[in-house]
């Protein structure tokens, strides 16, 4: 094969990984209070500082634009509630820099715990959150242009044990 040619197809291949999401990420805890996320390819492309507790990472197309963010579950207070809480925060790689896309500081309820699904070629997060007398619920949501857009609660008015039954199931 022609060497012009190999060069072109691997600078298309690269810029194919580069623009439409194919990279890795990774969280590192540093100590109790603060965790580094890492977003790589062959070499570290960017790095962010946290200064809380990151206790769950995903990465998927979440907005189906073609291009993986990144999904946490952070334990912190925000701007607009000083209470320290679970709260899922989604960030995003633009011109090789890690910045938020979405810092959900309210659901319907307090969460507990989420996961995120793959159904028909669309990433969904599955919530379970609190709901009063020590019951919990479990709901849905999808990406809709700035933020999580509440689909339904799949089962409510369940114990911890079974709500995380439960989802553990829907997967």
């Amino acid at each position: 094969m022609n060497m012009r040619i190999i060069i072109f197809l691997l600078i298309n291949i690269f810029i194919s990984n580069y623009l439409f999401g194919q990279f890795k990420s990774k969280i590192v805890q540093i100590d109790s209070t603060k965790c580094e996320l890492i977003i790589y390819n062959d070499s570290i492309i960017s790095k962010k500082l946290f200064f809380y507790k990151v206790l769950k990472h995903y990465q998927a197309d979440i907005d189906k634009d073609g291009k993986d963010e990144i999904i946490l579950g952070v334990y912190k207070s925000t701007i607009l509630d000083s209470v320290k809480r679970y709260r899922i925060n989604i960030w995003q790689l633009d011109s090789n820099q890690i910045v938020p896309k979405w810092l959900g500081s309210f659901l319907p309820h307090p969460i507990f715990d989420f996961d995120i699904i793959k159904l028909n070629n669309e990433f969904l997060i599955r919530t379970i959150e609190f709901e009063e007398n020590n019951l919990f619920l479990i709901s849905e949501y999808r990406w809709h242009s700035f933020g999580l857009k509440y689909i339904r609660s799949l089962v409510k008015n369940v114990t911890l044990d079974e709500a995380k039954k439960t989802l553990n199931i829907l997967k």
